[in-house]
């Protein structure tokens, strides 16, 4: 009886990932979510960049129009 436990757990442990085996895996998946990350990040910083340049392309526009509210206006 202890014979055919000590198979089975052997057998078992045949079964298991190497700890490289795992650490790779670990890696490989944690590589994923930081490109996932990276891009979001990226996407968001052109979308932020986009939303300025577009505010600061307006911005003299409607500066010169009336000169209310400006720094510059009548006193």
């Amino acid at each position: 009886m202890r014979g055919l436990v000590a198979v089975a757990l052997v057998m078992l442990a045949g079964c298991q990932k190497s700890f490289d085996d795992r650490y790779a895996d670990a890696q490989k998946k944690l590589n994923e979510q930081a490109a996932s990350i990276d891009k979001e990040l990226a996407d968001k910083a052109s979308e932020a960049a986009m939303g300025e340049a577009m505010e600061a392309s307006a911005a003299p526009a409607d500066a010169a129009g009336s000169g209310a509210g400006s720094a510059t206006g009548t006193r």
